[in-house]
């Protein structure tokens, strides 16, 4: 939980820190025992400064745009085993509540409570709390968590 911008997050003193650069130091390259594993990264920060709206439901866009200096290839290793679990899409805001906290991580708490003893999959549990926050609307904005990966194989939790 951080604050961040396209491709990265803030330390604790400021500096600007690439999700790249974080997860090198997981990579097979830079640590192989944990190669073959899955590397979950949950990250809890602002992509950008804009601010989804909320819309009325249309279908079949065919006209989108979408112009950045970043892409998947910034945002996601390019080896196999990662999961990043990012709040918002790219170029925009994630939002907390005051007394509640980060939407994100709520709707992920609960739906990982709520679904891991069931044996759900992590992209599945990931699809769920996709689905809850896109029904989260604050006034006139709103928030689409997006996760990156390039797992291997279904990730499901062991039940207690």
């Amino acid at each position: 939980m951080s604050h961040g911008n396209k491709g990265l997050v803030y330390g604790t003193d400021g500096q600007r820190v690439a999700l790249r650069d974080l997860t090198f130091c997981f990579s097979r390259s830079s640590c192989c025992s944990l190669d073959g594993k899955p590397k979950l990264f949950f990250i809890q920060a602002c992509q950008g400064q804009q601010t989804q709206e909320c819309v009325p439901v249309e279908s079949d866009a065919c006209n989108a745009s979408h112009d950045t200096d970043v892409t998947n290839v910034d945002l996601i290793p390019g080896e196999p085993d990662f999961l990043l679990g990012m709040a918002t899409v790219l170029d925009c805001l994630a939002f907390r509540d005051p007394n509640e906290g980060s939407w994100y991580i709520q709707s992920l708490c609960k739906e990982l409570s709520a679904n891991y003893q069931r044996g759900e999959d992590i992209q599945s549990i990931l699809t769920k709390v996709n689905k809850q926050l896109s029904k989260n609307c604050a006034p006139y904005k709103t928030q689409m968590p997006q996760p990156w990966t390039t797992l291997s194989k279904k990730l499901v939790f062991n039940q207690p």
